[in-house]
């Protein structure tokens, strides 16, 4: 507890939190694949919650991990926010915004896809002579 401007106790509020961020490429590539398919992602309500689009064209919130990887790809300008739709999720319908993928990211994608693990054969501990 602190005391404010006119001596009046307040209770102190913790300090704002980061957003988590990954190094995890697998978990990066993954999320843009799924940004790219034929089920897209969209932020949905004020606060941009993500969901992604599921069967017969209801949208499912997104587990934790992918929706900390969509927001970081959002803030590193790797996806875009779209405009303005009308979704159907569990609640009715809500408003939204359209997760996009610039041709840029779509590139990126491309060149992780074509490449190949150094040590595709299982012999990764062995050694040439």
């Amino acid at each position: 507890m602190s005391e404010d401007l006119f001596g009046t106790e307040v209770e102190d509020k913790p300090a704002a939190t980061k957003p988590k961020t990954t190094n995890n490429m697998d978990t990066v590539q993954t999320v843009i694949e799924r940004a790219c398919s034929e089920r897209p992602y969209m932020l949905i309500g004020p606060t941009g919650q993500p969901h992604r689009m599921g069967d017969n064209k209801v949208v499912k919130p997104l587990i934790f991990w992918e929706a900390e990887a969509l927001h970081q790809l959002i803030s590193q300008k790797l996806l875009t926010v779209g405009g303005n739709h009308t979704y159907d999720t569990r609640y009715g319908p809500k408003n939204g915004q359209a997760v996009l993928v610039p041709r840029k990211t779509r590139d990126m994608l491309n060149r992780w896809q074509a490449l190949k693990p150094l040590h595709s054969n299982g012999n990764a501990n062995r050694r040439s002579a």
